[in-house]
């Protein structure tokens, strides 16, 4: 199984289930960075292994320029500074989260204002997807997360 950037941020949130699973686990490491970690299940005839690997250590680059070099639809808008509140439950259904709440890249080759306008156009397109329908925290999540597979597939 692959996670892109494993080693820096989906190991945190996977290792403790991970090891609720079994103790049976050997990670590889280099430079303090999990490059596999291998489970183990089973006894004699029923063992099986589950590999974990960061593809971000194959592929060095984000998940939305690979999309963009290799022609796959890339993702769209999160709120990850909304979802990082611990707060917020997954069954979360309101109104979309403000502006504030999402990271932007700001583009080098434009101004300030260009950028801020971008910023502003690109979050308005957004929240016109729910001018009728509420937000949903967990649909958007699935999509989110979706687009992370078909771009690492």
């Amino acid at each position: 199984m692959y996670l892109h950037n494993f080693s820096n941020f989906d190991s945190i949130f996977l290792r403790g289930a991970l090891y609720l699973l079994t103790d049976k686990i050997d990670p590889i490491i280099r430079d303090n960075r999990i490059i596999d970690l291998k489970l183990n299940f089973g006894e004699a005839k029923t063992k099986y292994s589950l590999y974990f690997r960061d593809s971000y250590l194959l592929i060095p680059a984000s998940l939305e320029k690979l999309a963009i070099a290799f022609n796959v639809e890339h993702k769209g808008m999160f709120p990850h500074l909304f979802v990082n509140n611990i707060n917020i439950p997954l069954d979360y259904i309101s109104d979309v989260p403000t502006i504030d709440t999402f990271i932007w890249k700001k583009n080098p080759n434009l101004s300030v204002e260009e950028n801020e306008k971008l910023k502003q156009d690109k979050y308005n397109a957004y929240y016109d997807n729910y001018k009728n329908n509420k937000w949903s925290l967990a649909n958007e999540s699935r999509i989110y997360f979706e687009q992370d597979v078909i771009t690492l597939y």
